[in-house]
């Protein structure tokens, strides 16, 4: 997983809405031991986001979470998103979409 954060935390009228990713649960189930990524413009995060690296957006207090976010999976692997997709790949209305400079 890739995140582009594309707005800043305490900046852009956004509170909250950081990445959290949980390295220990306790015996309660709760995050005992992680990380809070806070958004900043230009920021990327890329992690793998297997059960090696559980993961959330927090909750917003204010404003607007602006991200952009990619998924890759390995070769030969179908990720769980892709689990209705035709399986030559093809997405609806998306085959003849071309990209302009």
């Amino acid at each position: 997983t890739a995140i582009l954060y594309l707005v800043t935390h305490g900046e852009d009228g956004l509170e909250g809405g950081e990445t959290g990713i949980g390295d220990e649960v306790d015996e309660t189930r709760l995050v005992s031991r992680g990380l809070r990524v806070e958004p900043s413009r230009g920021r990327l995060l890329v992690f793998s986001s297997g059960v090696e690296n559980m993961h959330a957006a927090l909750p917003i207090l204010n404003g607007t979470r602006l991200v952009t976010q990619i998924w890759f999976a390995c070769e030969g692997m179908k990720p769980g998103w892709a689990s209705s997709l035709p399986d030559d790949g093809s997405v609806h209305g998306l085959d003849d979409v071309t990209a302009s400079a």
